[in-house]
């Protein structure tokens, strides 16, 4: 039952980032099966690139010290080896396939391959070290995985009908996703203080992330506009009349203005909360105790945190509506 559970946690993330990435597309959704089968090529990308990371274990480095080797050791041995191995079922699956046919696909596939990828190293992990590596991997490793295949996706969807710029736009997609992968590695890996900057590091590449999402809904949505013009004007002509309409919009903003307060509430406290936090950790001499630290507040303040995001986000895309 313990294992079932660990590898729930362990798959549950990537989930729901996955079920994100395709309601995103919902405008113009691509085969379920194409897309599930890029997930599980992804997650057959781990096999090669936890060989080829291997093979550098073969090579005895000179002791460099803590932060030269987490530098070697994400930017050479992990992020250029993975990376390469999430972007390729892009190629061997999607990339020729008469249903990728606009820019946003490029984001389903390449964030498919990714999630499953980073689905796979996550039950290794969660399996071998328990719930609180799982639910700090939840809430870092799984979102860094999953919005930087976004945002190569992007660049990959846009060179799928670039011409001549392709190869230029898959270069920066991949090295948005390798840079990113690395300096997030270098961050963990430093065995010091420095591994608390990835936590606003993963949030803003999340930020990043839900942005890029929302771009590639948009050149969807200029592909294939909903509604039709007929449409809009037999809503038109059903609808209430002008100035009903524009006294709409401040109402409902009024009516929506509680998950605002709350949302914004749950945020300032759950920022109070780490401040409080990291001067505790600052204070701490024994890594073991920092990273206690580390795990307890990501387990306290991972709901609410949520929670507020989530508010803010339904309050502005209200609003916007």
């Amino acid at each position: 039952m313990t294992v079932f559970l660990l590898t729930l946690l362990a798959l549950l993330p990537a989930g729901l980032l996955m079920y994100l990435i395709v309601w995103m597309d919902r405008n113009e959704r691509e085969p379920l099966g194409l897309v599930l089968k890029t997930m599980m090529l992804g997650a057959l990308g781990f096999i090669p690139a936890v060989l080829v990371e291997s093979a550098w274990e073969w090579i005895h480095w000179p002791p460099w010290g803590d932060i030269p080797t987490a530098l070697w050791d994400s930017f050479v041995k992990i992020a250029p080896i993975e990376e390469l191995a999430k972007m390729a079922p892009v190629f061997l699956l999607a990339w020729g396939h008469p249903q990728f046919n606009e820019e946003n696909d490029g984001i389903v596939y390449a964030g498919a391959s990714a999630l499953g990828f980073a689905a796979v190293e996550n039950v290794f992990y969660v399996l071998s070290r328990g719930w609180g590596i799982g639910l700090a991997r939840a809430v870092t490793s799984l979102p860094l995985h999953g919005f930087t295949g976004v945002v190569m996706g992007y660049f990959l969807g846009r060179a799928r009908f670039a011409g001549r710029q392709a190869c230029r736009l898959i270069f920066w997609g991949f090295l948005w996703a390798y840079l990113a992968h690395a300096v997030y590695d270098t961050l963990v890996l430093s065995q010091n203080l420095l591994v608390l900057l990835m936590l606003p590091m993963v949030a803003a590449i999340a930020v990043i992330g839900w942005s890029v999402l929302r771009k590639g809904r948009a050149l969807s949505l200029a592909h294939n506009p909903v509604p039709t013009e007929p449409e809009r004007e037999m809503m038109a002509a059903q609808g209430p009349s002008g100035g009903e309409q524009a006294e709409a919009g401040p109402k409902f903003q009024k009516r929506q203005s509680w998950k605002a307060i709350l949302g914004r509430s749950l945020l300032l406290t759950c920022l109070l909360f780490w401040l409080v936090l990291i001067l505790a950790m600052v204070g701490e001499n024994e890594a073991m105790a920092v990273f206690q630290l580390m795990i307890g507040g990501l387990v306290l303040s991972f709901v609410p945190l949520m929670l507020g995001i989530l508010l803010e986000i339904s309050y502005r895309s209200r609003g916007k509506a």
